[in-house]
């Protein structure tokens, strides 16, 4: 049996500021609204084709204090949080903005939903802005709207999770567990048991709900897309591996337009285009403020037992520069060291095992591809920027660049 009660990670690095960590509270509120019914008065099965998520829709409003200002600890938290670096107030207002703004789109989004469609709301906090996209959820879907009512481990640690799942359930964690330690022996970070966790529970909350509400689902045929805060965060984390445990063919995409981000660059950036590498990888692109490209590469979906992919940059070193999801600037960077290991010469910043980079000196430099699981060191968000290269040819180029795991070391 494997003990989560006694695990304790710290997962609030991760998420799209520290704040949604600290106060990731989720509605207990159950779904209501009229149901079809039957002649012989149970609810009628509906049929559905397409499944949204929505996943901590309001994390900046939650920063506000009595009268809509950021409260004054919030400066702190994000420094803590935030490695050393933090939001300033017009930084904090344009991006909170940018969320009331996306929080207006997601209602017209679930407004705009066919019958044949389902949402599932991820709320984080009781503020009347989440409350009012739970609202609109209930009223225009009824049954068809589904408000996760699990909690992370690391949110509520006075529940004993091993007593809400099923035998089997155990038994397929455990499975999970030891794969990841076959495949990748002791590299594997501590936070991932939260995310196989957190994302078993909410699977196992979706197949109950749908069931009671008799919300019938074809797993080889059914579409799914996600949305939320941190775009490249927790609205990835937390669907990553949801749609393998429901059994879904299709991957569960994700949609930047209904999603907000943190990222400094981001905030001023155009968006461009979502596009399908292969069956599971997707490349995001935007122009910047400045007209200079940048992508982001991102698995749909991931387990533990998978090797993290890396794309080698088909460019010159000194043709594009490479950020983390903080904004800071990893390549080109001063401080680099080398060591001959195997005949192959590496390149790392810090510690040859934590960076998410991989060059030699015979061959590109390779980023990784995110996947959300928090499991290994180089799972990095990491956005390439163009140093000059035009759009169409930095797009083309990022096309046809190989993906896949970095050589060990």
């Amino acid at each position: 049996m494997i003990d989560f009660k006694h695990i304790r990670v710290r997962t609030a690095r991760n998420l799209l500021l520290p704040l949604s960590a600290l106060l990731l509270f989720l509605s207990i509120g159950p779904a209501t609204g009229a149901a079809a019914q039957d002649s012989t008065g149970a609810a009628s099965p509906i049929p559905i084709s397409k499944v949204s998520f929505l996943i901590h829709p309001v994390c900046w409003d939650l920063a506000l204090a009595e009268g809509g200002r950021m409260r004054p600890d919030f400066l702190y938290q994000s420094f803590t949080y935030r490695g050393g670096a933090w939001y300033d107030k017009q930084e904090f207002y344009e991006i909170l903005e940018w969320e009331r703004r996306v929080n207006r789109k997601q209602k017209e989004y679930i407004r705009g939903m066919g019958r044949d469609e389902a949402l599932i709301i991820y709320p984080i906090g009781n503020r009347p802005a989440m409350q009012a996209l739970e609202n609109e959820g209930r009223e225009r879907l009824g049954r068809r709207c589904v408000i996760i009512r699990s909690e992370s481990p690391s949110a509520n640690h006075k529940v004993d999770y091993r007593q809400l799942l099923p035998d089997a359930v155990k038994i397929e964690l455990l499975d999970d567990l030891l794969e990841a330690v076959r495949h990748n022996s002791d590299t594997w970070n501590a936070q991932a048991l939260e995310v196989i966790f957190y994302n078993r529970m909410i699977a196992l909350e979706i197949e109950r709900e749908f069931k009671k509400r008799r919300l019938e689902v074809d797993p080889q045929r059914v579409e799914a897309l996600a949305f939320g805060e941190g775009f490249e965060q927790c609205a990835t984390t937390w669907k990553a591996m949801v749609g393998t445990y429901l059994g879904w063919s299709r991957p569960i995409e994700i949609d930047y337009n209904l999603s907000v981000s943190g990222m400094p660059l981001l905030r001023g950036a155009r968006f461009k285009e979502r596009v399908a590498v292969g069956d599971e990888v997707r490349m995001f692109l935007w122009e910047l403020e400045d007209g200079r490209p940048m992508a982001w590469f991102v698995r749909t979906r991931g387990s533990l037992a998978q090797a993290q992919l890396f794309v080698s940059l088909p460019f010159d070193l000194k043709t594009f520069k490479l950020f983390d999801e903080f904004g800071t600037q990893l390549w080109p960077d001063p401080v680099r060291e080398t060591q001959h290991l195997g005949g192959v010469h590496w390149w790392w910043m810090g510690s040859a095992n934590d960076s998410p980079l991989r060059m030699d000196f015979k061959g590109p430099m390779k980023v990784p591809v995110s996947v959300g699981l928090r499991q290994l060191p180089t799972d990095r968000n990491i956005f390439i920027v163009s140093g000059g290269i035009p759009y169409d040819e930095f797009r083309q180029a990022l096309l046809q660049s190989p993906i896949g795991p970095a050589p060990s070391r």
